[in-house]
């Protein structure tokens, strides 16, 4: 067989899975995968939804607004509103990064050369990261998912915490487990990294992620690993 025809088995095999996965989502749910003119998802990924195993970018909520793909205590999207001030748009760095979402209320910022790497970190975040910011309880997003191998996940980010309260994760609005931060670092621009948190995903196919924010903690991202040592 040419290897054309691999492709279009794979292709359509693949469309065959996201269709029946689909049921696996909340059937009220209204909310879309995130993507723009700059994220459209990958090869094996044209939809935008995030991979499992793989990495949850938490700026890359769910499109459906307020009350459907995320909730924040105030319409404005501080990261955004504080990029726009002098000092804020950092040399070289698009509005893309410096103005992400800035119409929707997570309140989104970057880690800048200014101010999160003028200092020794414990584990340094990657230059120009978009995290997830000002987090209040109360305060969540939603992320369409598709999980491609069943079982447990080990959860890691990279993180700073004046406030280190922890966080929830729920699947398909189901309380699924927290996520701890193990240490203030006692700055919201000193950064450390640790595991948060485990899950076990009883089977693949597409999920609905709710990450319930806690207080005072600054993260972009939820690295989901899965180590069959530790099923």
């Amino acid at each position: 067989m040419k290897q054309s025809s691999y492709i279009l088995l794979f292709l359509f095999g693949s469309l065959c899975i996201y269709r029946q996965a689909y049921a696996q989502l909340p059937a009220n749910y209204k909310g879309k995968p995130f993507r723009d003119s700059v994220y459209k998802g990958n090869k094996l990924n044209p939809y935008g939804v995030m991979m499992l195993p793989g990495r949850v970018e938490l700026a890359y909520f769910d499109l459906g607004g307020e009350g459907i793909a995320y909730h924040d205590n105030s319409p404005v999207n501080e990261g955004a509103k504080l990029n726009s001030k002098p000092g804020g748009q950092r040399p070289g760095i698009s509005k893309y990064i410096t103005q992400f979402r800035d119409k929707e209320g997570v309140d989104i910022n970057y880690t800048k050369d200014n101010v999160d790497f003028n200092h020794p970190n414990i584990v340094d975040p990657k230059p120009n990261q978009l995290f997830v910011g000002w987090q209040q309880k109360g305060e969540w997003a939603n992320y369409t998912v598709y999980v491609n191998q069943k079982g447990k996940y080990i959860i890691y980010t990279v993180y700073s915490a004046i406030q280190n309260d922890p966080a929830e994760l729920w699947v398909n609005n189901k309380f699924a487990c927290k996520l701890n931060f193990p240490e203030k670092t006692g700055d919201a621009h000193i950064w450390t990294q640790a595991e948060v948190g485990s899950i076990v995903f009883p089977e693949k196919g597409l999920y609905l992620l709710k990450v319930k924010f806690g207080t005072g903690v600054n993260y972009g991202y939820l690295d989901f690993l899965y180590n069959t040592a530790r099923q």
